[in-house]
């Protein structure tokens, strides 16, 4: 793992333990977009997972009426612990317990109550396409994307079309009369 993109990734699970400490899980999308610029640039696995990763968590916890439903107390206390776990197994250069301990909040999901289970495996999965469509927005392909993230080209096509991010900055026109001064400069008119 680069060395910087562990700076990083160590950066966002020290404040995302400072969230879990005191109850403050909007934060946690905050640091979701945190790792974005890396992702772009070292396309790496890692800051993928992460971002992914606090940005299902944020949406999850967000919503209170998860609570109610059985098997909520255990996924709450395996998702503290992994993220505490996994910022020191990162700490201590063992990149492959940290990702372990994050993969390990996914095993817990299986073991839920169906309802629930449902609900938060929607989630992680509405965070990758979310996620891959601003990963897209800041430059990386729809392909490498879809691949980094293990979802299909099609969805995030879909997805992307739906926000319209690829109109970004192309709809700003000037006006006609503007428009017709520059062609009548361009042909001598």
């Amino acid at each position: 793992m680069n060395e910087r993109v562990k700076q990083d990734i160590l950066s966002v699970l020290n404040d995302a333990c400072k969230g879990i400490l005191k109850g403050n899980f909007k934060e946690f999308r905050i640091l979701s977009d945190h790792t974005l610029h890396n992702a772009n640039i070292y396309q790496d696995i890692d800051s993928i997972g992460i971002a992914v990763t606090m940005y299902a968590l944020s949406k999850i916890y967000e919503r209170p009426n998860y609570r109610e439903y059985n098997g909520w107390t255990e996924f709450d206390a395996v998702v503290r612990k992994k993220i505490f776990q996994a910022k020191k197994e990162l700490s201590s250069g063992s990149e492959e317990d940290f990702r372990k301990s994050l993969a390990d909040i996914n095993v817990v999901v299986e073991k839920l109550d169906k309802k629930l289970r449902y609900y938060i495996q929607d989630v992680f999965h509405r965070a990758q396409v979310s996620k891959g469509s601003r990963f897209y927005e800041h430059g990386l392909s729809i392909g490498k994307t879809a691949e980094l993230l293990g979802i299909s080209r099609w969805e995030l096509m879909e997805y992307v079309g739906r926000t319209g991010i690829p109109d970004a900055g192309f709809n700003i026109s000037k006006p006609p009369r503007e428009r017709l001064k520059e062609v009548r400069k361009l042909f001598g008119i």
